[in-house]
């Protein structure tokens, strides 16, 4: 089908690599394939915490938290991508954003995946704050002890939300820029799965006589999908350069990733 052609001519973020880049990539990707699959998320999604447990041991002890403390934005951003478009939007993703952009206040720790950490700007509220050890609200730095914690009812379990009342905190430094980029990132690798789910589903789904991806009307969707995505890698990928472009990456990428599930829920009725 031609729109494979185009497609892999599109997505992909092997030319933006490093050697030592490309070397974390491959190893991350075999301990994800080891430690990590579709039914254990299913578990993880119906309320199973140890499936998380036993992802969170393994992860720490590969080193991908430490990663963080060193890297510049760009590669934290590279590495974001494609630790999200294989984990859940959950608690390892709020912590490596918390981590990254807070300053000296938690120390090393979190870098050493001894705390998990909840970051929001929203008063009150935060994602993941139940499974957290430490919650980031604006500059607020909260303690799970000096706080009551109560999720929200939520049709995905991997991200809940969670409304926050403290008693006490003290104050952080946060970076909103590296907030926004990370976040930017962290969108983009969960919007390819779907991506790689339609073109699969297209080139199985079987309409008179021949595959749907056949078809002009759907190349060109999917091939809109993936500029979509293209799009907004190449847009963080400068805010990497210049953070103050980051609000702008996070805005576009929440307008894809809307689009996307929505084509992808199209398809799936065709």
């Amino acid at each position: 089908m031609g729109f494979q052609r185009v497609f892999s001519m599109i997505i992909g973020i092997k030319d933006y690599l490093n050697e030592e880049l490309k070397l974390i990539l491959n190893n991350l990707n075999e301990l994800f394939n080891k430690v990590w699959s579709t039914a254990k998320l299913r578990s993880y999604s119906e309320g199973d915490t140890s499936v998380l447990d036993e992802l969170w041991k393994a992860l720490v002890d590969f080193g991908l938290f430490e990663f963080f403390r060193d890297a510049k934005p760009r590669d934290a951003a590279i590495l974001m991508e494609e630790a999200s478009s294989r984990l859940p939007p959950g608690i390892v993703i709020t912590t490596i954003i918390g981590a990254v952009a807070t300053g000296n206040e938690l120390g090393n720790e979190k870098y050493e995946g001894k705390l998990k950490i909840s970051i929001s700007s929203t008063a009150n509220m935060a994602p993941e704050a139940h499974r957290a050890d430490v919650i980031v609200i604006g500059d607020n730095l909260i303690w799970k002890d000096d706080a009551s914690v109560k999720p929200l009812n939520s049709f995905d379990n991997s991200m809940r939300w969670c409304q926050v009342n403290f008693r006490r905190s003290t104050k952080v430094s946060v970076n909103r820029d590296l907030v926004a980029l990370l976040l930017s990132a962290a969108i983009v690798g969960t919007g390819k799965p779907p991506l790689e789910l339609s073109v699969d589903y297209a080139k199985k789904r079987i309409a008179f006589g021949r595959s749907i991806g056949a078809f002009q009307a759907v190349k060109h969707k999917l091939v809109n999908m993936a500029l979509n995505i293209e799009l907004a890698r190449s847009l963080y990928l400068r805010a990497a350069d210049d953070l103050k472009l980051a609000p702008m990456a996070l805005d576009y990428a929440s307008r894809i990733i809307q689009t996307q599930l929505g084509t992808v829920s199209r398809y799936m009725e065709v």
